[in-house]
């Protein structure tokens, strides 16, 4: 949204790639404006055949090479500069130059769009999709713009129309298949042109021009004479090869160019030999066989140097995704085998060494039964033919470590049909999580022996849902099968009638109202046989993160033995009481009897016989 009084600035980055932008368009423009006048320079029949029309190549390369967004500003530049081009340089009518210009410019914007459409990833024409189209929006989208200029030049020139499509569709044709190539090919990756100027290349490059222009001289020039050897034009087609494989699209737009320059100065030459046979005298039909000669010398290099860049391509991709693929196998955490049908190690990792302490070359030299410990060589052999028959196998291994300890594995393996048939194993070490499982194990054990000795049972309640887990000695104490449904319900129905009120309330004020946990005596009646039990319950409760309690863990031990213990002590403490009480009454009576003796004889003038202590 723009706001009033704002002013609009643009960045340097902005300024810059405006001006790089306005630079290109105008380069293309002028080279378009060039090209016309350029391509009246050959020799052709004026009103049967024009030889090559390079702004047909020009306009194809200037919107291959640009963006969409300046499409708009090409097609202008290159109205102004053909219309300027035709009307005061060749003295042409207005009209017909308007014509003219729009029939170019369907045969490079519709040859450009299928280009595009058809790779989708412009890449220079190095691959076959991208030539093809080329050579396809060639012959269909220039046949269909040459309707244009030819019907332009009927009804403006009176011109045959057969001889003016004619005219357009070869020369166009050959101008898109030489130029436009040549200036996409030349004018990008130039970093890599640069360097091979300063290679080798070089040297090989300017050998091929010289072979080249040596060959396609003396086939055109001297091959209907009486020399020692003969020439013929297919052999440049073989020659072709070397670029296509060495010096790739520039190699090929070079050698195709200079031939061209070739052809027309041997068209000046009387009685000279066509490139399809026999000899010609008169210059148009000459003409026209070289153009067909060279379209078809375009489309024969051109696919040969895609193939070959395809191959190449493909070759590095793969090269690439070896040492991709070598580099994870050797870097990975993981141990990994490569083994053939007979269980011999062929190829292993430098984690697999580590963590047997082997190294390559003993592994290499070992079977599979020589680590396996699980398995011996017939049971190995078993093992591999099942793993041929599904394709893949996952399983547990444990190794010999070289210093005779052992390693535990899981073993992924999968079988490769490939070279006789290969097995690709990737070991994960697992023997810290072995080590764990069994000591998990055995303190599992140990506090199940524990809990069974001390009758000291498990549970966690979820307050939810209000269902709660047990423990297998929880179980045994209340009596209860895996069929016993868990809930609050049916701990209550535990629960002695006597005490089932008071645990009921106790839950839900004291446990859940106050969140005191729970810390409680209580008797129970076992499910299975109705014997009554004392236990004693503990608990603690555990919060979400909006402090509302979600679960209770807990344990419930089984303190009957101590409860009768209690109730029996209690009990001797009572006859104990009792008796005591009978014995104190007897030692009284007997005090206030001797006290009464000895005052009677004190009496009676006799001395005491009890000594009594107070």
């Amino acid at each position: 949204m723009m706001i009033p009084g704002a002013k609009i600035t643009s960045s340097p980055s902005n300024r810059i790639s405006f001006r790089n932008d306005f630079l290109k368009i105008f380069i293309f423009a002028l080279a378009y404006f060039g090209a016309h006048r350029f391509a009246f320079l050959f020799p052709d029949s004026k009103n049967v055949i024009m030889l090559i029309w390079p702004a047909a190549g020009i306009g194809l390369a200037a919107f291959l090479l640009n963006p969409k967004r300046l499409w708009p500003a090409l097609i202008l530049a290159f109205y102004i500069a053909g219309i300027t081009a035709d009307v005061i340089l060749s003295d042409g009518s207005l009209i017909a130059a308007i014509g003219t210009m729009t029939a170019s410019m369907v045969e490079s914007i519709g040859c450009a769009w299928f280009i595009i459409y058809v790779t989708k990833d412009f890449q220079y024409f190095t691959r076959t999709q991208e030539v093809l189209a080329l050579l396809i929006g060639t012959l269909v989208i220039n046949a269909i713009s040459a309707c244009i200029g030819a019907g332009t030049s009927v009804l403006i020139r009176g011109s045959i129309f057969s001889q003016s499509w004619l005219s357009w569709y070869i020369s166009d044709s050959l101008g898109i298949l030489l130029i436009a190539p040549f200036i996409v090919s030349w004018s990008t990756n130039i970093r890599d042109l640069i360097t091979d100027l300063h290679s080798k290349k070089i040297y090989e490059s300017t050998a091929f021009i010289l072979v080249w222009s040596f060959f396609s001289y003396i086939i055109f020039f001297y091959a209907s004479k009486n020399i020692s050897m003969d020439f013929h034009p297919y052999m440049l087609v073989a020659l072709l090869a070397w670029p296509a494989m060495r010096l790739g699209m520039r190699g090929i737009t070079m050698a195709l160019l200079i031939l061209f320059f070739i052809l027309i100065y041997s068209a000046r030459i009387p009685n000279v030999l066509s490139p399809w046979g026999g000899i010609y005298t008169n210059t148009p039909q000459l003409l026209l066989q070289y153009q067909i000669f060279l379209i078809f010398l375009a489309f024969v290099g051109y696919l040969m140097s895609a193939f070959y860049s395809g191959f190449k391509q493909a070759e590095g991709s793969l090269r690439k995704s070896e040492e991709q693929y070598r580099t994870i196998i050797e870097t990975a955490m993981d141990g990994f085998w490569i083994v053939d049908t007979n269980g011999n190690i062929l190829q292993v990792n430098d984690a697999y060494c580590s963590m047997t302490g082997y190294s390559k070359n003993e592994l290499l030299n070992m079977h599979i039964s020589d680590l396996e410990t699980n398995e011996n060589q017939e049971d190995v052999n078993k093992h591999i033919k099942r793993i041929k028959f599904f394709g893949e196998d996952r399983f547990e291994a444990r190794h010999r470590r070289k210093d005779g300890s052992f390693i535990d594995f899981i073993a992924n393996v999968q079988y490769r049909k490939e070279d006789g048939g290969k097995l690709i194993a990737f070991y994960h070490d697992v023997t810290e999580r072995k080590n764990a499982e069994l000591a998990l194990i055995d303190n599992e054990r140990l506090l199940r022996e524990t809990q069974a000795i001390a009758s000291l049972g498990s549970y966690i309640l979820n307050i939810n849902s209000g269902l709660w887990q047990s423990s297998e000695i929880l179980d045994d104490i209340f009596g209860i099968d895996d069929k016993y449904i868990r809930s609050i319900e049916g701990w209550t129905q535990l629960i002695h009638p006597e005490w089932r009120d008071l645990m009921a309330d106790y839950f839900s004020s004291h446990v859940i109202g106050e969140r005191a946990g729970f810390d409680k005596e209580y008797k129970i009646v076992r499910h299975s046989d109705g014997e009554e039990r004392w236990v004693y319950g503990l608990g603690k409760l555990e919060y979400d993160s909006e402090d509302r309690p979600i679960k209770m863990i807990g344990t419930i031990s089984d303190i009957t033995w101590r409860k009768r213990i209690e109730e029996e002590l209690n009990n001797k403490l009572e006859e104990l009481m009792k008796f005591q009480k009978l014995t104190v009454g007897r030692e009284l009576n007997m005090i206030e009897l001797k006290k009464e003796v000895n005052e009677l004889l004190k009496m009676s003038g006799k001395e005491e016989k009890y000594k009594i202590i107070s």
